[in-house]
């Protein structure tokens, strides 16, 4: 259903597209959108190194980005272009990490805003609220679960 590239310095256009146009109608209603200012927050905080990029029938869809953190496997990011949404990629995808964090006996944790209705899809796949901040659920899925 999907296959993962390692992310190149030539994905970044494409991957400020794939943050922009999917991440960001949560960010502007949690603090509003300021274009200079998150083009800026962009490049300063993206490492393509640090990301893969989701290809589904050869072409880009969307970027992935995990790492295994302190006892836990980190899920950083996983956004995909609107086009690619609501076809059951994303939780293809997010199954790909389960089985990762599963084979290393490791919970999961992410944070995603509380704007964004993705929460939702991260409880179906048995993962649970464990904080918050003022703009931010945090979440774990411990092995396991659903």
């Amino acid at each position: 259903m999907f296959e993962l590239r390692p992310a190149t310095d030539q994905d970044y256009e494409l991957m400020w597209k794939i943050q922009r146009t999917s991440i960001g109608p949560y960010v502007d209603a949690t603090w509003g959108w300021d274009e200079a200012f998150q083009r800026r927050f962009f490049d300063e905080h993206f490492d393509h190194r640090k990301h893969q990029i989701i290809q589904v029938g050869g072409r880009d869809a969307g970027f992935l980005s995990f790492e295994v953190r302190h006892g836990h496997l980190y899920l950083g990011n996983m956004a995909l272009l609107p086009e690619f949404q609501n076809r059951g990629i994303g939780t293809a995808v997010v199954h790909h990490v389960i089985e990762q964090a599963d084979a290393s006996e490791i919970p999961i944790r992410l944070q995603v805003l509380k704007s964004n209705p993705a929460r939702r899809f991260y409880e179906r796949l048995g993962f649970t609220r464990c904080g918050e901040t003022d703009t931010h659920l945090q979440m774990v899925r411990v092995m396991g679960s659903v």
